[in-house]
């Protein structure tokens, strides 16, 4: 197996992982019960972030040699920040929900709270996805 070709696996799969923490990250928060199911969505945020950081940093080494170019690309440059703002949403906003979330021991509380916010991640890793899909044609 060829170095890109183990390169394009690793990063397949942590944007697949990525991308089914966040869908299921929708549906875990609508099926809240109780406060102490939160230790099983925190575990699920950290798989997610797991993902997250083996796509960023096997699609950087896959791109390393067209960085130069890159950063002049719009397409490119918008679906890095669009990555930064999940990620700050995934380690900001949600931990600080959470915990806030565990104090007021309030499955409604924790449910308005998250829900918004992981629904706002649903939309931006679709933005992403669709533009690394047409990259090549928003030239």
């Amino acid at each position: 197996m060829t170095q890109k070709v183990l390169l394009l696996t690793f990063h397949l799969i942590g944007v697949g992982t990525l991308v089914g923490v966040v869908f299921a990250s929708v549906y875990y928060v609508l099926k809240l019960k109780t406060v102490e199911q939160l230790k099983d969505f925190i575990t699920l945020r950290r798989i997610g972030a797991a993902g997250a950081t083996l796509a960023i940093l096997s699609g950087l080494v896959m791109s390393y040699r067209w960085l130069g170019n890159l950063i002049y690309e719009v397409a490119f440059m918008s679906k890095m920040g669009l990555i930064l703002l999940d990620g700050i949403i995934a380690e900001f906003v949600f931990v600080k929900v959470l915990k806030k979330a565990r104090a007021e021991n309030s499955t409604e509380s924790i449910k308005n709270k998250l829900l918004p916010w992981a629904i706002v991640s649903v939309l931006i890793v679709v933005a992403i996805i669709t533009i690394s899909a047409y990259r090549d044609k928003l030239h």
